[in-house]
């Protein structure tokens, strides 16, 4: 199983991120079905608001970052005074013990029997081409695929198409795939199938709207706080940080990364580079060990040993996929083993 779900991961991928989406879309879907809007209607208006935001924030981040990229050449003298503070005494004991190194290296190959003289490894040592017997190694490399260049760039494009063409069918024939997977799986036992499909569409359900809640309020409180501290462009590590957020573990440094940097960059001194990483350690911690074990409480049920386990096994047979996919993926093993004895 584990093989077929690597091998097959082009296929895999693209309807585990749909089915993802579909449930996330369909109690707004469900909502406006009851205020008697057609049901192609509304998922036509519920997909193109979904892709529409997304494609509203990608566009706003990028004209910031090109923003931002254009002033990294006026942060240049404050990088350069804090490299210089932070080589001082310290790196000089480092080159000196580095220097020490090189020296008994060089005695050690001296010492050796049989081994050349130090004059022989210096001749040794020479690069290549700067001698007709050393001359320089050529590796003829062929001319880049232009299709092929155009397929690596139209990868993610192709696949987001995918995934938004998958998740319009799961919406329109939802009841339908629901019951032919009752019927499919159940063997036999309809009734216990039933309850664990929905008790597992219940709690992912959940599990998504109130990690999309935290995660937009932990991102607010970002942006906000980072503006108020003077970081350029607040809004876009704030945004930043609520969707990396999503990522088990390696988002919230990675979030964190980019605003130090600039603070180091932008002000002098370190005030302001302590006050932005006290702020992300903070927030994180606060978040994870006050709001979201009272938000979750048993509605997920994954220990954090769990979600650690699922993020590096998903991670190691869909990559960056199966990062986001891997607490949704587990909450279904953990719902379906409450209701089949094989598992």
């Amino acid at each position: 199983m584990i093989a077929c779900l690597y091998f097959a991961r082009v296929v895999f991928i693209p309807i585990a991120l749909a089915l993802l989406v579909s449930l996330l879309l369909t109690p707004v879907i469900t909502f406006l079905e009851t205020i008697k809007l057609p049901r192609l209607f509304a998922i036509f208006l519920v997909v193109v608001s979904f892709v529409g935001l997304a494609g509203l924030i990608g566009w706003e981040s990028s004209q910031q970052f090109i923003e931002l990229t254009n002033q990294l050449p006026a942060y240049k003298n404050n990088l350069d005074d804090k490299i210089s503070a932070l080589r001082g005494s310290g790196s000089q004991n480092l080159s000196k013990a580095a220097a020490t190194v090189n020296d008994l290296e060089k005695e050690i190959a001296t010492a050796v029997p049989g081994s050349p003289p130090t004059s022989a490894i210096g001749k040794a040592a020479a690069k290549p081409g700067s001698s007709p017997s050393q001359p320089l190694a050529v590796q003829v490399v062929p001319p880049a695929n232009p299709l092929e260049s155009a397929m690596q760039m139209l990868g993610p494009l192709a696949m987001a198409a995918i995934v938004i063409v998958f998740t319009i069918f799961m919406l329109m024939g939802r009841e339908d795939l629901r019951n032919r997977f009752i019927r499919l799986a159940g063997g036999g036992h309809l009734t216990v199938m039933t309850q664990a499909l929905d008790e597992a569409t219940h709690r992912i359900q959940r599990y998504l709207f109130l990690q999309l809640m935290v995660n937009a309020g932990y991102g607010l409180v970002i942006g906000i706080a980072l503006h108020l501290i003077g970081i350029p462009n607040a809004s876009l590590w704030g945004v930043g940080a609520a969707i990396l957020r999503f990522l088990p573990y390696i988002g919230p440094p990675t979030a964190a990364l980019m605003p130090i940097v600039l603070s180091l960059a932008v002000f002098p001194g370190w005030y302001h580079a302590l006050v932005t990483m006290s702020l992300f350690v903070v927030v994180e911690l606060t978040v994870t060990n006050f709001v979201e074990p009272r938000l979750y409480g048993a509605h997920v049920g994954l220990s954090p040993l769990a979600v650690l386990v699922a993020a590096v096994f998903w991670s190691l047979i869909w990559g960056f996929s199966g990062l986001v996919l891997s607490t949704p993926l587990t909450v279904c093993l953990v719902v379906m083993g409450r209701y089949v004895p094989s598992l």
